[in-house]
């Protein structure tokens, strides 16, 4: 009896050991080393499960107790058994020693150190736990998230909580640097900006299709020329048909190192000049986009859904501006998307959505004009017919529109003015 009590004890401090080089093997793993594991065959279910881990977390700890009380308990019988009752107590303080050093201590100190290659042996057996202790799992979890949302200190980190625990560690401690004036503001969002990157699919800051400025494919002309003077960007997509018939991006300098060698305006069309445009799906992420930016020296990408069908573009800029903020600087666009000034005087932003200006301003556009278009930023390109510059007016119904500030291809801030009552 007495050898079934000591293997029942061994079996629960192994559980405990391998519980407690899971937990320090797996929340040390940096972005780099899971990406390793992903090369080296990591199955899907084991990510998943690594990429919860505040669920991964409460598993472990509640699996790694479970497994000392029931050693423990088995350990203080032996010692009934062997000696007496009155040396239980004993039992326990010795079995309590035991399990630091040999349940806890070691089996952390060699989680951390040889974290990639115990990941892979472990993770099976991590999973296993996960999935049985699913019941109590789940009551401590829902638990954690009551308590989660009661302190209102706690909620305003809630941007933090899709990240990786050391990521998290890293953001704590720019902040207590912020706190003592070591860093500023700026350099404290440049790296969350950066950890953010790789949460971030680029269909959420590309420029969506309808607000594309692109050129039909077609002989190089004086009109021409001259319209892609008036374009303030320099880099131009190139379509044969529709816009799902990409044949290029335009790169004005070329166009300029063309003349610098033919001054004949009909010898060539504009998709002879194209380099080949590069091609990414909605749900690629913006720190991967940033990595092949940088390997093709790229500055421009457009966006494809599953079907081939162009959704957006997207450019450096775009990324870096939702990323570390806007470079410009004494920025007119308001706070509120839509600011009321005085009865029949708003300011709107180009990010403003149609339907809440719809609502304001008691505008009513045609119908075609909300489903197709869906900023007021599309809308005004959509009016002028492409990028007005500053300063530029145009009337729609009783109101004019003035165009106070722009960005590339977007317009950052329009004057609504009412012209006549309705």
């Amino acid at each position: 009896m007495i050898e079934f009590y000591i293997g029942l004890t061994l079996f629960g401090i192994l559980i405990s050991m391998m519980l407690s080089a899971s937990e320090a093997s797996i929340f040390s793993l940096s972005r780099i080393d899971l990406a390793s594991l992903q090369n080296l065959g990591l199955k899907e279910k084991y990510l998943k499960i690594i990429k919860k881990p505040e669920e991964l977390l409460i598993t472990l700890l509640v699996g790694n107790e479970l497994a000392d009380y029931f050693a423990s308990f088995f350990f203080a019988t032996i010692i009934t058994l062997l000696f007496h009752e009155e040396y239980r107590s004993l039992g326990f303080l010795i079995f309590g020693l035991l399990t630091f050093w040999l349940g806890d201590f070691f089996p952390k100190v060699l989680g951390f150190k040889l974290r990639e290659k115990l990941v892979l042996i472990i993770l099976p057996f991590t999973y296993f736990i996960y999935q049985i202790l699913f019941p109590l799992r789940n009551i401590l979890y829902n638990l954690y998230l009551k308590i989660y949302n009661f302190f209102p200190e706690i909620k305003e980190k809630k941007d933090l909580k899709s990240f990786t625990p050391v990521e998290q560690i890293i953001m704590h401690a720019l902040d207590l640097a912020l706190k003592e004036k070591k860093i500023t503001p700026t350099e404290r969002e440049f790296v969350f900006g950066l950890f953010l990157s790789e949460k971030i699919p680029v269909s959420a800051i590309m420029t969506p299709r309808s607000e594309i400025v692109a050129l039909k494919d077609q002989p190089l002309t004086l009109e021409i020329m001259e319209r892609i003077r008036a374009l303030p960007f320099n880099k131009i997509p190139i379509y044969q048909n529709t816009l799902d018939e990409i044949v290029g991006i335009l790169y004005v300098k070329d166009l300029i190192r063309h003349f610098g060698k033919n001054s004949s305006f009909n010898l060539k069309n504009l998709s002879d000049l194209t380099k080949p445009a590069f091609f990414v799906p909605e749900n690629f992420k913006v720190r991967n986009l940033l990595f092949e930016f940088q390997k093709r020296h790229l500055k421009i990408a457009l966006v494809v859904d599953e079907y081939g069908i162009l959704k957006g573009l997207i450019t450096l800029e775009d990324i870096l501006e939702e990323l570390f903020g806007e470079f410009f600087t004494g920025r007119e666009e308001p706070h509120e998307p839509i600011q009321k000034i005085s009865e029949n005087y708003f300011l709107l932003s180009g990010k403003a959505l149609l339907e809440e200006a719809k609502e304001v301003l008691e505008i009513p556009f045609e119908l075609e004009v909300i489903e197709d278009l869906k900023t007021v930023n599309g809308f005004m390109l959509s009016l002028f017919q492409g990028i007005p510059k500053e300063g530029e007016k145009i009337n729609y119904l009783d109101w004019e529109f003035i165009i106070r500030k722009t960005k590339g291809r977007k317009i950052l801030l329009v004057e609504a003015k009412k012209v006549k009552n309705a």
